[in-house]
């Protein structure tokens, strides 16, 4: 046909020019379009192609393929296609032997032995030898099972290399290969088949040489890995808290299967607790160093002495998808015990009765108060003194409360001054003491006491009702200058107490007019020019109120 142009180009197409033939031949054209006997040709109902070349060369044709209904057109598909015809030399097919990858070992008789591969049966490999007579023959050999499958790692396999050239120069006239069946193949007793297959390159198609191979394969027994660990023979191992653990742990697989080595713990998780282990990298033996920092997650509640902890080592090995394990328990018995610490004082003692109220200091204003406290503990334990107002600080009470702590002792001192800060926060003020260790499972001290400002005793208000200013020295003045316990039959006024303080005094008339007014407590008034009932007001800053009236007699 005509040579393929530079570019392409719309329809219409110039017919295709057939190439010329010599005079003998018959020319090309549609219907012999590959010169033979028989010429290209298709099937109209199967589409096959059929065709015997006479001539040489590469052949390049086109297959359209088009649809009809009720006799019109609906559709067409084209495919191009090359043949490469060509002559080939005669080609003798490859053969190939099998024999046990030992020196003497028999050939392999297909169809009369079969392979038994167990347990204790050595090796598993065998020797394949391959050759072909023609010189530069390239040989290729593979597997293929007949009646069974799985994964790869359970397939037989060849472990050196299936392939090369024989009888060219330098090359050998026999090529070998190892073929192996894996350890961990069981055909549970039935016989299993695999064909061995070597091919060559000839012209036109390869040549193949096929041998059935018959086995029943038993796997290898696995060993369980063994497990050990530094942490000494006698068990549980006793802690304290505070204490730190540490000790290797070593996993091997005796047929050098990978290995996973875990730790976990018997009702508990170790990371909770602090425990780590660090293993080395996989391989057959691993490596692990246990360590744990004991601290108060460890101790046992409340009431128990000790508890063991019980930390699980687990070699795992997954040979042949089985599993084999080997465990190893390492029991950690952390101790721990504490006695209370012993609070001791000079402050005022508890009542008996569980529902007693708490002692109460009593103190006037201007007077101190101090106690002094004392904290031991038998255990050694770090120990803290304190003390806390409930609701206010102690220092807006005039309150201080100075303390020392230490292993197994603490010493504090308290310290009050009676001022009216204290009665502004409350008639009672409570203050609780408090001894605590530094432990696990701490069992504070307490003590609590109340504390009071005395507030002064207050008798009726009685103030004079007549006075007489004569000048005789009796009854001259109208004044409460003196106090009830002074002289009791002068009268008195509430004292002064804190913010309770004497705000002052006024006089009126009959008529409500002021006639006198103080803001001294000691105010002494000697009455008016006119004789007669006079009203007086005493206030308090703290809103209290005293009235009553007064005859002035002259």
């Amino acid at each position: 046909s005509s040579s393929k142009p530079p570019r392409a180009s719309p329809a219409p197409y110039a017919p295709v020019r057939w190439k010329p033939q010599p005079a003998a031949l018959p020319p090309l054209s549609a219907e012999n379009q590959i010169p033979g006997a028989p010429t290209l040709g298709i099937g109209r109902q199967s589409g096959r192609l059929t065709v015997r070349p006479s001539q040489q060369g590469l052949f390049v044709f086109g297959v359209r393929c088009q649809q009809f209904r009720r006799g019109e057109k609906i559709g067409e598909t084209r495919r191009d296609f090359q043949l490469y015809v060509l002559s080939c030399p005669r080609n003798a097919a490859p053969s190939l032997t099998l024999r046990a990858d030992r020196p003497g070992a028999p050939a392999y008789r297909a169809g009369r032995d079969t392979l038994r591969l167990t347990a204790t049966g050595g090796g598993r490999c065998l020797k394949l030898r391959f050759t072909d007579p023609d010189p530069r023959s390239r040989l290729t050999a593979r597997l293929r099972p007949v009646n069974f499958t799985g994964p790869a790692s359970e397939l037989p396999s060849f472990s050196t290399a299936a392939a090369g050239t024989v009888r060219t120069a330098g090359q050998p006239d026999t090529l070998t290969a190892t073929l192996c069946f894996p350890t961990c193949l069981d055909t549970k007793g039935k016989v299993y088949l695999l064909d061995v297959l070597v091919a060559d390159d000839g012209c036109s198609l390869p040549k193949v040489d096929t041998l059935r191979v018959a086995f029943i394969s038993q796997p290898v027994p696995n060993q369980p890995p063994t497990l050990s660990s530094t942490a000494g023979p006698a068990r549980p191992l006793r802690v304290r808290v505070g204490d730190l653990v540490r000790f290797e742990v070593a996993a091997t697989d005796p047929d050098g299967d990978p290995l996973q080595l875990t730790m976990s713990g018997n009702g508990f998780e170790p990371a909770a607790l602090g425990a780590t282990l660090a293993v080395s990298p996989a391989g057959p033996q691993r490596q692990g160093r246990f360590e744990w920092r004991v601290d108060c997650a460890a101790v046992a509640p409340a009431g128990t002495v000790a508890v063991a902890r019980e930390f699980v080592f687990t070699a795992l090995s997954q040979p042949c998808a089985a599993t084999e394990s080997v465990v190893l328990t390492v029991p950690i018995l952390v101790d721990y015990s504490n006695q209370a610490p012993l609070l001791t004082s000079t402050l005022p003692p508890a009542g008996a009765a569980p529902s007693a109220r708490p002692p109460l200091v009593r103190r006037a204003l201007g007077e101190s108060y101090a106690a002094t406290l004392t904290g031991t503990d038998t255990d050694d334990h770090p120990l803290i003194l304190s003390a806390t107002g409930q609701g206010f600080e102690l220092a807006a009470a005039g309150m201080r409360f100075t303390a020392q702590g230490g292993a197994g002792r603490a010493s504090g001192t308290f310290q009050w001054d009676a001022a009216c800060a204290a009665v502004q926060l409350g008639r009672e003020l409570t203050v609780t003491f408090e001894l605590r260790e530094s432990t696990c499972q701490p069992q504070p001290q307490r003590r609590v006491v109340r504390f009071e400002v005395i507030s002064p005793d207050t008798v009726a208000f009685r103030a004079p009702n007549i006075i007489t200013p004569n000048g005789d020295g009796k009854n001259d003045f109208f004044t409460f200058d003196k106090t009830y316990a002074e002289n009791p039959n002068r009268p008195v006024l509430p004292v002064n107490f804190c913010d309770a303080q004497f705000a002052g005094v006024q006089i009126f008339s009959r008529w409500g007019q002021p006639v006198y007014a103080s803001a001294d407590r000691q105010f002494r008034w000697g009455g008016a020019a006119v004789a007669g009932t006079y009203y007086y007001l005493v206030r308090f800053t703290d809103g209290r109120r005293f009235k009553g009236w007064l005859e002035v007699v002259l």
